[in-house]
């Protein structure tokens, strides 16, 4: 049976997205909070347009970085806590404690 555990991760924890190109692995790192987001962004690495502002991509990451900037502004004053679990299952000659 391979053991299995997770990472807990809370939402104002995380300092900022990271967006790869799936062309050349080049990474845009946006951090949080943030409030507006560039409409057409082209990667650094390779020049490929990464997204337009009339995308559904596009309109999907600015909710997602609105969000967990709002959240981040307001999480102090909250009585709960809010975040996810990753699920970890070590490569085949890992050891897990």
């Amino acid at each position: 049976m391979t053991p299995k555990s997770s990472a807990y991760v809370d939402l104002q924890e995380i300092p900022a997205i990271d967006i790869t190109c799936n062309h050349c692995g080049s990474i845009i790192r946006l951090p949080l909070p943030k409030i507006d987001l560039n409409n057409s962004v082209h990667c650094v690495g390779c020049n490929t347009q990464l997204w337009f502002d009339k995308s559904t991509h596009f309109a999907n990451l600015l909710l997602l970085l609105q969000a967990l900037s709002d959240y981040k502004r307001i999480a102090g004053d909250a009585k709960f806590t809010v975040g996810f679990s990753l699920p970890y299952v070590p490569a085949s000659g890992d050891r897990v404690a």
